[in-house]
């Protein structure tokens, strides 16, 4: 029989804790970012969704609200019904560069969506939209987005 003095140590309880809601967050922001592209694409709503999933859409609603502790069948059902499927890394912390696993920690998923939210506005105002109603050159104002009253 070997040795078993050598063990690891077993991991904190308030380490799992922080490690499971992490990887919660990161499928989350996965998630809500791609649905929220293919809406602004046309290709989804959150009603089609719930009938795809045979679901009411206060569940989507949900789903899509908050991280939650989904099963990786619902993860799968909810990427089918978009017509998508998620390709998974595993990644040594030993792997990682210091900086981006610090930035990816404090990065939530609502920081997330507002980025690329932002990416998105900033892509359509560049690109040459088009003139005002008025026939100025200032292009309509599509959307004023709020963050001070966002939970993280």
């Amino acid at each position: 029989m070997e040795n078993t003095s050598n063990e690891a140590k077993a991991l904190k309880k308030r380490e799992t804790a922080y490690y499971r809601q992490r990887q919660k967050n990161h499928v989350f922001a996965a998630l809500t970012a791609f649905f929220a592209d293919e809406a602004m694409r046309g290709n989804i709503t959150k009603k089609e969704l719930a009938n795809r999933l045979g679901r009411d859409p206060s569940q989507i609603t949900r789903w899509l609200s908050a991280p939650s502790n989904f099963e990786l069948d619902t993860l799968s059902d909810i990427l089918l019904a978009m017509g998508a499927e998620m390709d998974h890394e595993i990644v040594r912390f030993s792997d990682r560069h210091e900086a981006e696993d610090v930035y990816q920690a404090k990065e939530t998923a609502t920081d997330c969506v507002l980025r690329e939210l932002r990416a998105c506005i900033n892509e359509q105002v560049t690109s040459g939209v088009p003139k005002g109603a008025s026939g100025t050159d200032k292009p309509p104002l599509y959307l004023i987005v709020s963050v001070n009253n966002v939970r993280r």
